[in-house]
């Protein structure tokens, strides 16, 4: 079994594959301006990756965290404990929480969904946003990418790349509803 990712210049597409022995590597097509690429004009190559099993605190700034309301030192202490957690190895998740380069995207990811633009501050003044935001519950990660330099991955300025699907979609193999963001420092 395997999840597909690929990225180009206008979009995104994710893909599950049941069977992936007959999966080859190919090379990128002409037609594809290396310049156009997120990855600063250059290309990855096929990865095949082992999942562990390990624990994470939520972000500080997640929507879990900030509904708690915590007193200001109680919320440091926290945030202080939950930074202890972090390794200096790119930061790449299958499933679970994120860890945030920026903000929570879930509210971000409902938008868009909705076909609502959410790249400025607009979005949150919208006379749907109030609905739109209660869906964001739906969604949760399926993949983080961060930028690692061993793999040739480097998005915008050390930045992750966060693949999102609804949980419904998970549960019944609809990965070509999944959306992308990117965050950036």
């Amino acid at each position: 079994m395997g999840l597909l990712i690929h990225w180009q210049r206008h979009g995104s597409a994710c893909f599950y594959v049941e069977d992936i022995s007959g999966i080859e590597e190919r090379p990128l097509p002409e037609r594809f301006e290396r310049k156009a690429l997120y990855n600063n004009g250059r290309t990855s190559q096929a990865r095949h990756v082992v999942a562990n099993l390990t624990r994470y605190l939520a972000d500080p700034f997640s929507a879990e965290i900030t509904a708690l309301k915590l007193p200001d030192d109680m919320w440091e202490l926290y945030q202080e404990f939950a930074q202890t957690m972090v390794g200096d190895e790119p930061d790449h998740r299958l499933m679970g929480i994120p860890s945030l380069v920026q903000n929570p995207m879930e509210k971000q990811v409902a938008l868009v969904s909705a076909g609502i633009f959410a790249g400025d501050g607009k979005a949150y003044s919208d006379p749907q946003y109030e609905s739109i935001r209660r869906t964001s519950v739906e969604w949760t990660l399926l993949l983080q990418i961060a930028s690692d330099d061993e793999n040739n991955v480097m998005w915008g300025d050390s930045g992750s790349l966060y693949v999102w699907i609804r949980k419904t979609d998970l549960a019944t193999k609809r990965f070509d509803r999944c959306w992308v963001i990117l965050q950036s420092y």
